[in-house]
């Protein structure tokens, strides 16, 4: 067993100011851009060109997700907020390697979020010391844990496929409906059809607010819907079940929707339907299928995009009557129950993934 720095056994570099929203837009392609989201496994977008190939380690640098480390072979690029991490081979295999820092992401987090700048800067991760067994213990452990990275790899493809034809009928039925019967749609404003709020963060100080009575979400929870935080119960923010979540700062363009009584923080816009014009399920969806669209508009040119609250209630919806929207809801919300049962059986590989992940890799470190 033998400690390094990172510096000392890996080339870092970051990626380009250059690639944004408007850059994808206009060079789309086959190769993957990657940024410091966290969505669509970190991938900002696809364009016509690369910067780096081969095996390398990614690390996010901005933003709450800070510190995100993911293992990548292939052609690709990165927006200026990842560092692209290159390894001595001879040292240590690339893939352990992530494994090993992917246990180190809070503490990774925790530096930029604690730091003056808030975000990661080079040498975080160059004076980062790791315990590094040697080469033929890092292939078995590699052996050991790789298959299961495999299994989750694919869950995510399944997911992402029947995502995609989620949204293909939803598209479908909509433009079909529109161009057989105009005469049941009608545009709104969805201030006009919503409750719309921004979303608030009571002070941390304040413990007798922090009580495991309600969730707390936060744009990273919208994913899963599974939130990390729990608040009291408290009747000025508090929002009904079906309500529609909207990550709005920061990291914007995700969509999820509440089944329970909650709160959120500041980074999420909350939309509330008044079902006498459109259902919650067909709003979240409707949401879903239009949140690259927002982001789009509301992300060009700038590092740290904000939507605002009259953003939302002037975006003009086209909405079909209530009995058009639950004949659609009925096709195409088993496909939303599918996607969430597929999710549920990735989250228990990954729970295997990480206790395999934390035993094998630290039992080895302690044994030498």
């Amino acid at each position: 067993m033998e400690i390094y720095k990172l510096g000392q056994i890996l080339n870092l570099e970051k990626g380009k100011s250059k690639y944004n929203a408007k850059y994808v837009s206009q060079n789309i392609g086959i190769y993957n851009l990657y940024s410091s989201k966290t969505k669509d496994q970190g991938i900002f977008g696809k364009i016509n060109s690369y910067d780096f190939n081969g095996e390398y380690i990614l690390i996010t640098t901005h933003g709450a997700y800070a510190g995100t480390v993911k293992y990548v072979n292939e052609k690709f690029s990165t927006t200026s907020n990842c560092f692209i991490l290159k390894v001595n081979e001879n040292i240590v295999k690339t893939k352990f390697l992530s494994y090993l820092l992917l246990l180190q992401e809070k503490t990774f987090n925790d530096m930029a979020i604690g730091s003056a700048y808030g975000y990661l800067k080079n040498y975080n991760i160059n004076d980062f010391e790791v315990n590094l067994p040697n080469l033929k213990i890092q292939s078995a452990i590699i052996k050991i844990i790789e298959p299961l990275e495999k299994q989750i790899n694919a869950f995510d493809e399944l997911i992402l496929s029947e995502q995609k034809s989620l949204q293909h009928y939803l598209n479908y039925f909509l433009n079909k409906l529109a161009s057989i019967n105009p005469s049941i749609f009608k545009n709104y404003k969805l201030g006009e059809i919503a409750k719309i709020l921004s979303g608030k963060t009571p002070s941390t100080a304040k413990k007798e607010l922090w009580k495991k009575e309600i969730p707390f979400f936060g744009p990273g929870d919208l994913d899963n819907m599974v939130p990390k935080r729990f608040i009291t119960f408290n009747e000025k923010m508090i929002k009904r079940s079906g309500t529609i979540l909207f990550s709005s700062a920061a990291t914007i363009g995700k969509v999820g929707i509440l089944d329970n009584l909650s709160w959120f923080n500041q980074q999420i816009t909350s939309i509330e339907a008044n079902n006498n014009y459109v259902m919650d399920k067909f709003l979240f969806f409707l949401l879903k299928k239009i949140s690259s669209k927002i982001k789009f508009e509301n992300s060009s040119g700038t590092i740290f995009p904000t939507i605002k609250k009259k953003y939302f209630e002037n975006f003009t919806l086209e909405i079909p009557n209530l009995k058009t929207q639950s004949a659609i809801l009925g096709i195409i919300e088993p496909l939303h129950k599918k996607i969430n049962l597929l999710k549920q059986k990735k989250k228990l590989l990954e729970k295997r993934f990480i206790y395999y992940q934390n035993h094998l890799i630290k039992e080895k470190i302690k044994d030498e």
